[in-house]
């Protein structure tokens, strides 16, 4: 994941991890790595703030039980980055120990990088899902609570960066460059070892490590269109992983990691520092065990080894001693796929011991090797193969023997390889004939004329001239007639072998202008499939078929259906991101009140009086005026309501200002009944503490008044210059 691939981790035998960001601009990066991670330090640290680096080159160094136990056999990243991944699974690094231990580190980031097509969304998904369902109810251990608020801050930080746009000349070669997040930390936690279920009962070291997802394999190429629309990118992919371990005695044991492996950090404070051992161990399940080598055949010293093959698949290639072998896992991986995707509990154990017995993995040699005799040779063994596929060499498997004698195979392309869409077919439309030799032009063109050394070593000159030489009469004696036989011989050999050349030749020349015509063809017919598609072609419709318009309409319509397709198909992707956001905001607490959508659309329209209708809306009478003129129409409309509310303000002061004053001028003799009953003559008397109570209730409303006139006339002001600025 470094940016355009200039970052290289490397493993050393003694359990040290490197991290190399390649800058040909700085020297010092191919000198000095970016993060350097001793695994052994790493596996007795307890907090962050411990020193995890590795001793300096020279330093003596003391014995420990992890210098035995820790001597790593084969490291491998869990992803290559592609659509359909989980989300921790291309920052995952696992290691392989030579004892049999395994070990992952997650995530390892250098300081810029960047991230394949749909994994930030993968993990935002994630890590706000398990945040959803860690509620209450559950009883998480105080490790789980630190390390999920550990991934919640990592998420927030990648969310919140503002990525770097690096590229090319347009849109479609560029990418975005992230920079590693400081919290929680640079260096994650080492997660392991890991649980062998059962363990290996073989005395044999492992000496190579290979791991593959579960998912189905996506070969999009990885693009700067895929990565800049992130956002709209698929689901997480399942989490489990396939753990495949080859040992020295030429075993392959194939592991599943069904929960799969998530982000860890060490705690930077040391009180929370303990965990359990549930946190501590994984199990790995074995799935299967398979034997490269038959009963009989003897042991060998070399170190067999992975080759990943280049087609999607859960496939890859083994070089040993005896062979390169072929190891295809897709005849189950699919099937338990389904099973993990759709679990139905009716039959779920009957369908799993069927899967497993009915499970056999495809094992082929393609590449028999033959036991070196040389005992240098034999020590080192072949070299780990290579597998390409070129137009020009096809399917090609290679490897080497005794240190300089190469060593190949042609393979048949795997059926997934032919059924790639469109433009897989486009390529087997416009594929070339099977590869031949070179032509190489015949020894007879080139040597010289056997009949004249012939002739002259034949016959002396003195017998040259009875056969016609130098203007000499032919004489007709049996002797001329023996040498007229053999001279016809001779020539007759000679012309047929150069008669022969000439017709191989000719048959060539004829073969290839009948190819190169095949080739025209086939590009024509792919020219219009692309004219088809671009709608180059409508007018060349038009006038060969004579439809006018309708030929038009006709690719048009071809164009237009698949637009729509895609847009389908882009509208479903949204439909099920916005569907999976709902049922976690439904998970996560209960909906809104009726009062409090009153209140909300309340304050909606308050602001709609305030600012006017927004872009959209339905009022759109004004729709046609400038927008300076529509925000001065809304201003004067608020200043004319301003002032009608200090009116009315003026008006109830002014009123409760003579209600005040008529009570408080009433006569002094004339004293109220009680519940205010009628006395002297005939004037109402209210009761003193309900007057009291009326009066303060009412200078409560004319304060809370004239605190909203004050308020609106502040926003009224702040709009004003607002409109004056926009007018300037």
């Amino acid at each position: 994941m470094g940016v355009s691939g200039r970052c290289v981790v490397t493993t050393t035998e003694d359990a040290v991890v490197r991290v190399w960001e390649i800058n040909r601009d700085d020297r010092q990066s191919f000198d000095k790595p970016s993060l350097a991670i001793d695994l052994k330090r790493l596996a007795n640290a307890t907090i962050a703030t411990e020193e995890v680096s590795p001793s300096k080159y020279g330093a003596s160094k003391g014995f420990s039980a992890d210098s035995a136990e820790m001597e790593v056999a084969s490291a491998r990243f869990g992803g290559l980055g592609r659509l359909g991944e989980s989300a921790w699974a291309s920052a995952t690094l696992w290691i392989a120990m030579q004892n049999g231990d395994i070990y992952a580190l997650c995530p390892l980031l250098p300081s810029r990088w960047q991230p394949g097509p749909g994994m930030l969304s993968s993990i935002k998904t994630v890590v706000e899902a398990k945040d959803v369902l860690s509620g209450p109810d559950d009883e998480l251990s105080a490790g789980d609570l630190d390390c999920l608020k550990m991934q919640k801050q990592f998420s927030a930080d990648l969310q919140n960066q503002e990525p770097v746009i690096v590229g090319g000349y347009n849109d479609r070669h560029q990418f975005k460059v992230y920079s590693r997040p400081t919290r929680p930390g640079s260096i994650p936690k080492l997660q392991g070892p890991f649980q062998l279920d059962p363990e290996l009962e073989d005395d044999a070291d492992i000496c190579d490590l290979f791991v593959m997802g579960l998912n189905a394999d996506n070969d999009e190429d990885y693009t700067a269109e895929t990565d800049l629309d992130d956002e709209l990118s698929t689901e997480p992919g399942i989490a489990g992983t396939i753990i495949c371990l080859l040992t020295t005695n030429a075993k392959v044991h194939i592991y599943l990691d069904l929960e799969g492996v998530e982000a860890a950090w060490l705690p930077r404070d040391r009180r929370r520092s303990l965990f359990t051992a549930d946190e501590q161990f994984i199990g790995l399940i074995l799935f299967e065990t398979v034997n490269l080598l038959g009963e009989g055949q003897e042991m060998s010293t070399s170190i067999p080894s992975f080759t990943a093959d280049i087609y999607p698949g859960h496939s890859l290639f083994i070089t040993h001693d005896t062979g390169v072998y072929y190891l295809s896992l897709n005849s189950w991986t699919h099937k338990l796929r389904a099973e993990l995707l759709d679990p139905v509990e009716a039959g779920e154990s009957f369908r799993l011991d069927l899967l497993v017995e009915g499970a056999k993995s495809l094992i082929e040699r393609p590449l028999l090797l033959k036991p070196s005799t040389n005992d240098d040779a034999a020590a080192l063994g072949p070299a780990t193969c290579v597998v390409l596929d070129d137009s020009d060499t096809g399917y090609l498997l290679l490897t080497h023997i005794n240190g300089s004698q190469a060593q190949a195979a042609l393979l048949d392309r795997p059926p997934s390889a032919d059924t790639d869409g469109d433009i897989m077919q486009a390529k087997i439309d416009f594929a070339t004939h099977e590869p031949r030799e070179p032509y190489q032009a015949p020894n007879v063109f080139y040597e010289a004329p056997h009949f004249q050394s012939w002739y002259e070593d034949r016959f002396p000159p003195r017998q040259r001239r009875g056969l016609g030489a130098d203007g000499g009469e032919i004489k007709l004696s049996p002797l001329t007639l023996d040498a007229l036989t053999q001279a016809h011989k001779v020539l007759s050999d000679e012309t047929r072998r150069l008669q022969s050349a000439a017709s191989d030749l000719f048959l060539r020349c004829e073969r290839m202008q009948e190819e190169f015509r095949e080739q025209i063809r086939r590009a024509d017919d792919l020219a219009g499939k692309v004219d088809a598609v671009v709608g180059d072609d409508d007018e060349e419709d038009a006038e060969d078929e004579g439809q006018g318009e309708d030929g038009q309409a006709g690719a048009k319509s071809r164009l237009r259906r698949r637009l729509l397709a895609a847009q389908s198909r882009q509208d479903e992707l949204n439909r099920r991101h916005a569907d999976l956001r709902a049922k976690l905001a439904r998970m996560g607490g209960k909906g809104m009140s009726d009062g409090e959508k009153a209140f909300a659309d309340e304050v909606a329209r308050f602001q709609r009086s305030i600012l006017g209708p927004e872009d959209g809306g339905e009022e759109v009478d004004d729709s046609e005026k400038p927008a300076h003129e529509l925000e001065q129409g809304y201003a004067g409309r608020q200043v004319e309501r301003l002032e009608e509310v200090k009116r009315l303000r003026k008006e109830l002061v002014a009123r409760g200002r003579e209600v005040a004053a008529g009570m408080g001028g009433e006569v002094a003799g004339a004293s109220a009944g009680e519940d205010g009953e009628i006395e002297g003559d005939g004037v109402v008397k209210v009761p003193r503490g309900f007057r009291r109570r009326r009066i303060e209730e009412v200078f409560d409303a004319l304060e809370r008044e004239e605190a909203l006139v004050k308020a609106t006339g502040e926003r009224l002001e702040r709009l004003n210059l607002n409109v004056s600025l926009g007018m300037v």
